[in-house]
């Protein structure tokens, strides 16, 4: 059977079928970043701000608008971004350099099938036209974003330590960036990107980068991809909702306390009793005090008593009813 006997064949089986072509739907390979929360959802209120927990709660719809929900729901624009890496470093065999070359082309080809419209110098390797000498500077101001697969050769470069005689497209490059932020810091911050792909590190990246954002990314591993494509598509995977209000919140006293009357003050367990004048001590009484001084005297004579001390008490007592009989309370 030839050809044309095969394809008469298969237009008559599909004919016998019934089936219609143009209705079959076209097969789609494309698929979107979608939040974390669908906000057009309805939203409840907890119990705990409703003014009366036994309410039963509503669905209260957030007061947002379809179209202000993140550009997910459309195809996102396409974004323009140039990929920034060192060649080689000094230290790295050629193997190393072939194999660093391949994963930064990996990396730059998977962008572009995902819709980013990443630009890297190999594109240019074997055009006549290529400028060397401003395709760096011309990249970086084109681009939205400039990601900077980061290698220890790449962060010399932006310090300035690589030696003179290497290096001069990348030093273009960081040149560049930081011209930008001598004008404009944030347009530098949103711009510039640090990627860290899988065979490097990031202690690679120098100190004076950590202010920008950085993204770990393995070209085996697609799921890698994903925080680096919401970045630069702005789809947020947490999208902060609308700010609702705040609620009213009951106390736990609603009635302020009644005056206290005057007599439930003074008679309160806890108020203060009026101060009692302070009266002289009672002298002590004639009769006692012949009978201790008798006591210490017998004490004394069967020598059970400590003598200085018993004879001193003993004159006390003396003085004493010296002094009652003096002011006649003596009997």
């Amino acid at each position: 059977m030839d050809g044309k006997d095969l394809l008469k064949n298969m237009v008559q089986a599909l004919q016998l079928l019934q089936v219609d072509l143009d209705s079959l739907p076209a097969p789609s390979i494309k698929t979107t970043l979608e939040p974390a929360v669908d906000l057009s959802a309805a939203w409840e209120a907890p119990s705990f701000i409703r003014e009366d927990s036994s309410e039963k709660a509503t669905g209260l719809p957030l007061p947002i608008e379809k179209e202000s929900l993140v550009a997910s729901r459309a195809t996102p624009k396409s974004i323009k971004v140039l990929v920034s890496w060192a060649h080689k470093d000094e230290s790295w065999t050629k193997k190393e350099s072939t194999a660093w070359e391949a994963e930064v082309m990996e990396f730059t080809l998977a962008l572009r099938h995902n819709g980013i419209d990443a630009d890297i110098d190999l594109f240019y390797s074997h055009d006549n036209l290529a400028d060397w000498t401003r395709f760096g500077q011309k990249a970086v101001q084109e681009s939205e974003y400039v990601l900077v697969a980061i290698s220890k050769a790449w962060g010399e470069r932006w310090s300035g330590t690589n030696k003179p005689i290497v290096g001069a497209g990348v030093a273009v490059e960081a040149d560049t960036l930081k011209g930008i932020f001598n004008t404009d810091q944030d347009a530098l911050q949103n711009k510039l990107k640090i990627v860290v792909l899988g065979s490097k590190s990031a202690n690679e990246i120098p100190h004076d980068m950590a202010r920008f954002q950085r993204f770990h990314v393995d070209v085996h591993q697609p799921e890698t991809f994903t925080d680096l494509l919401r970045t630069l598509t702005n789809q947020p995977y947490y999208v902060k909702p609308p700010l609702g209000n705040v609620p009213v919140l009951s106390p736990a006293v609603t009635k302020a306390p009644r005056q206290l009357a005057k007599s439930d003050v003074q008679s309160s367990p806890h108020a203060m009793s009026p101060a009692r004048p302070i009266s002289a001590p009672k002298p002590p009484e004639p009769e006692k005090l012949k009978q201790e001084y008798d006591f210490l005297s017998a004490e004394l004579k069967l020598g059970h008593a400590d003598t200085p001390k018993v004879l001193r008490r003993m004159s006390r007592i003396r003085q004493q009813l010296q002094a009652l009989d003096e002011d006649g309370t003596s009997s």
